[in-house]
């Protein structure tokens, strides 16, 4: 490279960053910072921290700025939990912002020529580059009242009725298959789409589950009563969140079921989750459920050490829904 290749290329360096350049190198490291996150989650609070960066502009912010637009967001119809979560979120902006800042002023300071006539005046103004400070209060998050949470969940009924529909073959055989794994196992949308033909083992009657928000993820015995839905189903075929969200819809309008706001596969986790702590010890029902154990802070959970396997057994001999099942042979419905 010349020298003049050199220089122009130092100039090119020290040339102003196009408006919302900022804006993305801090985007992308509050992505980087999401890297134990599911790609769903990711996609969804960048989707906030976008929003958050396109409204606030390029740093400083300040106190006001983050109560702008929460204001904002309430005008916009948004719901307190939701307002909620974008104050969490643009906390995170923050602290990624923080860190693309001191990258920049360590690039400016170290890309100073000392024989410049100007270099002080360079210096000068790498260190008057700030980090934002985010000066909210303890308690400046969006309230949520109890109100404002809405987490239907079915009744008994409801399930055996979805159930039903399944026994008498109004069920595709991925609905079916779906809704015995979530009755049987609690689990949510995400994990549902997650189960794939390595994760089940029908020689050994085990599935493997992959859990998500944290939880301790493991294999589950299959009891025999579910064992005919999940043969007729092929799990090599992939389904997205949106795909498992139609499925629900479509197993509550086949069984006769009345849709209510917010209801999905969360609503059948809820009731069971609930009907067994009523009967069973509080560590055995998080250890089915896949609660985090090992690094909880309840020493209760962390010292429990019944064997997955034995906790299985237990919870099949009380399992609410699982007598819903008795009587089926194979599913008759066909493939969605």
């Amino acid at each position: 490279m010349t020298d003049d290749e050199e220089k122009e290329d130092k100039d090119e360096e020290k040339k102003e960053e196009k408006p919302g350049d900022v804006r993305d190198k801090i985007l992308a490291r509050f992505v980087d910072d999401l890297w134990q996150s599911s790609e769903r989650t990711r996609r969804s609070r960048a989707a906030v921290a976008r929003r958050f960066l396109d409204f606030a502009g390029d740093p400083p912010w300040n106190r006001r700025t983050v109560i702008r637009f929460l204001k904002h967001l309430e005008k916009q119809g948004y719901a307190p939990m939701t307002r909620r979560t974008a104050y969490s979120v643009v906390k995170r902006v923050f602290d990624a912002a923080g860190l693309v800042i001191e990258d920049e002023r360590s690039r400016l300071i170290s890309s100073v020529d000392p024989g410049d006539p100007t270099a002080m005046a360079q210096l000068v103004k790498a260190l008057a580059i700030q980090r934002p400070t985010w000066d909210m209060g303890k308690r400046a998050a969006p309230r949520v009242d109890a109100k404002d949470i809405v987490a239907p969940a079915l009744e008994v009924e409801e399930i055996r009725a979805m159930v039903d529909s399944a026994r008498e073959g109004k069920l595709g055989t991925d609905e079916a298959a779906f809704l015995a794994l979530a009755v049987t196992f609690g689990l949510r949308r995400e994990e549902l789409c997650r189960i794939a033909p390595e994760h089940i083992d029908f020689s050994q009657k085990t599935v493997h589950i992959l859990t998500c928000k944290g939880g301790d993820e493991r294999t589950h015995l299959i009891p025999e009563q579910i064992l005919p839905w999940l043969m007729e189903h092929d799990f090599s075929k992939v389904y997205g969140l949106w795909d498992l969200w139609r499925v629900y819809r479509q197993i509550e309008d086949k069984s006769g079921v009345a849709h209510r706001e917010n209801a999905g596969w969360h609503s059948i986790r809820r009731p069971l989750d609930t009907l067994l702590r009523e009967i069973l010890p509080e560590p055995m029902v998080k250890s089915f459920m896949r609660w985090r154990m090992a690094s909880s802070s309840d020493m209760t959970l962390r010292y429990y050490s019944k064997d997955t396997r034995e906790v299985d057994l237990a919870v099949y001999k009380v399992h609410p829904f699982l007598q819903f099942f008795d009587g089926a042979s194979q599913v008759t419905g066909e493939t969605q």
